[in-house]
């Protein structure tokens, strides 16, 4: 009881801090606006106003996305003097798409006295406009929620870097970015272990023999700097995390609810077959990757993203450069999210097995790669 309690405790603290965040948002704009003179207001000493809001914003956009803290960085930071109504139109953009990294809303965020025409239009992303993933569309709308858990695993990277491993621990356990029907956050220590017997199966294989070793734990560890990784530096317990929550942690609660999707369809259940898959598929490419065909070439912390980075050094990327591997995942998914629907399960079960072998794929390459770079004094690559 106690511990429910905190943990409501928690969701009333990061709602509060998610509310104190809106008058920061609202005053970058407002400045930026002046900055650029797309306001009639103008305010007094405005560059350095502008200056004081962005470095209060920025640092919350980099915990989940550090390659729009540079592009931010670059636009208003360094180019405040040269801004006009078309950076004003790109950089008002970029924050508001980022609105869902903060935890806040368009709604929540408002419209300003000033705006007009001119002016980007701000829309959230709805239940009524489902989010796409990397060019895969959901069937419900939890898929939104789910997807975010790549957040999750970007704030507790940058924690470690930060050496604020308890905070680091603390969304590991309890999670920040997703949250059931009924407002409870989930959180990844809570969807790792697999309730699924051929998932089971999976998992019992992971637990070495004879020394103890379970490399089911890498994750926990190397976010709280213990076992293994009590003498290690900070900047190598973020990447042994990093590949160990995408690759084990995810990779397992992935087949875990590719398989509940099975059940649910062997039950004849068509909304729950489908709420599974696209739970699966919504924690395989994850939030940050975008709705575009492919994903992004940088965002993301999810298998999804590993294939997407290793294509160029296994010559398996396309003529767009994106991982040949994440095309034929996506069109599995696709495929089984079809069967699900129809009650096709024997399809299904192919859909999941091609997608399981699929993600071996992405498995090996990764160990390949980091087994040519890896070294006792490298902080880049961590062998696992």
């Amino acid at each position: 009881q106690r511990k429910d309690t905190a943990l409501l405790m928690k969701t009333d603290v990061d709602y509060t801090i998610k509310i104190m965040i809106i008058p920061l948002v609202q005053n970058f704009v407002q400045s930026l606006a002046s900055t650029s003179g797309m306001t009639i207001q103008t305010l007094n000493d405005r560059e350095n106003y502008l200056v004081l809001y962005t470095l209060m914003v920025l640092p919350l956009i980099s915990i989940c996305d550090e390659v729009t803290f540079d592009d931010l960085w670059e636009d208003v930071i360094l180019g405040k003097n040269s801004l006009d109504a078309a950076t004003f139109s790109t950089v008002l953009k970029m924050v508001q798409d980022r609105f869902q990294c903060l935890g806040i809303t368009c709604s929540m965020v408002g419209r300003s006295l000033g705006q007009d025409s001119s002016w980007p239009e701000c829309v959230d992303n709805a239940p009524s406009n489902r989010l796409e993933l990397a060019g895969y569309t959901p069937a419900t709308d939890e898929s939104l929620s789910w997807s975010k858990i790549d957040l999750d695993i970007s704030t507790i990277l940058s924690l470690i870097v930060m050496e604020a491993t308890p905070l680091a621990a603390d969304i590991y356990n309890n999670g920040r970015n997703v949250d059931d029907a009924n407002g409870k956050y989930i959180s990844i220590n809570g969807i790792r272990t697999p309730s699924t017997a051929d998932v089971q199966d999976l998992w019992s294989s992971y637990l070495a023999e004879g020394n103890g070793y379970n490399p089911t734990s890498i994750a926990q560890h190397a976010i709280e700097g213990t076992a293994e990784f009590a003498s290690a530096s900070p900047l190598k317990n973020s990447a042994a995390a990093s590949l160990a929550l995408a690759t084990i942690d995810m990779h397992i609660a992935t087949l875990d609810s590719m398989y509940q999707a099975k059940t649910a369809c062997t039950a004849k259940d068509q909304q729950q077959a489908s709420s599974y898959w696209d739970r699966a598929v919504a924690i395989t490419i994850g939030w940050a990757e975008g709705e575009s065909e492919g994903g992004s070439d940088t965002d993301g912390h999810l298998i999804f993203q590993i294939a997407q980075e290793l294509c160029q050094h296994f010559d398996s990327c396309d003529d767009f450069g994106r991982s040949k591997i994440n095309n034929l995942v996506v069109e599995a998914f696709r495929n089984g999210l079809e069967y699900a629907r129809t009650f096709q399960c024997d399809r299904l079960q192919s859909s999941i097995d091609t997608i399981a072998t699929l993600l071996q794929a992405i498995l090996v390459d990764s160990l390949a790669f980091h087994t040519q770079f890896a070294t006792a004094n490298d902080d880049t690559h961590c062998l696992l």
